[in-house]
């Protein structure tokens, strides 16, 4: 069950059944009319998609009559993992939901006619923060990065950046508020002295994973949700990158993030899955190395009709 008054989100995944637990969706009324973004339909529903590359005017979603509940998933950019020997992963972009698909936000979010500006986060390149994702009074806070060499500590944001191995740095904290905005983040695993791999950066379901020997450096879990149609994860942590060969790095949270590079070829983190908020792997065994970068963020809108 879900406690919104702490940073932690002990469930990993909101996925409903056959595309979302429609019956607990408010139907819209005949007169409601909408539009932005990318519409499109799926079964009973009508859904509204933004991401950086939605152009203007559409990246406002404007309701043109009626009024109506809508469910609202919104994901900050993620930010970047850390660069140079055995770094954190990036933590992925805070993750705001209201919909059918959790039991605490099951409500929607109420619109009367006007128009709803948006403005989707990036995701952070090496040793960068992700942007923040803004909508409807609601703020999705970017991910933190992961440690580079120097300092050794990943940032914090809306889920935590991972720390540098072999490094007594504290993770990155989790800073995007729960309940009762709807908001989901995690800190980054933390590192400890002694390690070989850097710690996994945090995601929208978990925190990241540990550099402690043996260490399990993954990138904290993100969130499945059905709202686009498809059951999708989203806001997944980076994976920490190794030091050696022999070591393994950590991989992305739920398949999202990025992975971490184990050294020494390839020695650069991999970058996180599109359009999902999720942070990026830190790089591997060299100095130079650099973080694969975290994925955009992204909203999306849906309501019966």
């Amino acid at each position: 069950m879900f406690n919104f008054h702490k940073k932690e989100a002990p469930l990993l995944g909101l996925q409903g059944s056959g595309g979302g637990l429609g019956f607990l969706a408010p139907k819209v009324p005949a007169s409601f009319s909408a539009s932005g973004g990318s519409k499109t339909t799926s079964g009973n529903y009508t859904i509204h998609t933004y991401t950086t590359s939605t152009p203007a005017p559409t990246r406002n979603f404007t309701v043109n009559s009626g009024n109506a509940d809508i469910e609202l998933l919104m994901v900050a950019g993620g930010g970047g993992g850390g660069s140079g020997r055995g770094a954190g992963g990036g933590g992925a972009g805070g993750l705001i939901y209201f919909g059918s698909e959790s039991p605490n936000q099951g409500s929607g979010v109420p619109v009367t006619p006007g128009t709803y500006p948006i403005s989707v986060g990036s995701g952070g390149g090496s040793d960068t923060q992700g942007s923040d994702t803004t909508g409807f009074s609601k703020t999705a806070l970017g991910g933190g990065h992961g440690s580079n060499n120097n300092p050794g500590q990943g940032t914090s944001g809306g889920s935590g950046g991972g720390g540098r191995h072999n490094s007594a740095y504290s993770n990155g904290s989790a800073t995007q508020p729960g309940s009762p905005s709807g908001g989901y983040g995690n800190s980054a695993g933390p590192s400890v002295t002694g390690s070989v791999v850097g710690s996994g950066g945090g995601g929208a379901g978990s925190g990241g994973g540990t550099s402690a020997p043996p260490g399990n450096a993954n990138g904290g879990a993100g969130m499945t949700i059905s709202i686009s149609g498809s059951s999708q994860a989203y806001a997944g942590g980076g994976g920490g990158g190794g030091t050696e060969p022999a070591v393994s790095a950590g991989s992305g949270g739920s398949g999202v993030g990025g992975a971490g590079s184990p050294g020494p070829n390839p020695v650069n983190g991999y970058n996180a899955t599109a359009n999902t908020g999720s942070g990026g792997g830190g790089s591997g065994s060299g100095p130079s190395d650099t973080g694969g970068s975290g994925s955009d963020g992204i909203v999306i809108i849906r309501y019966l009709t």
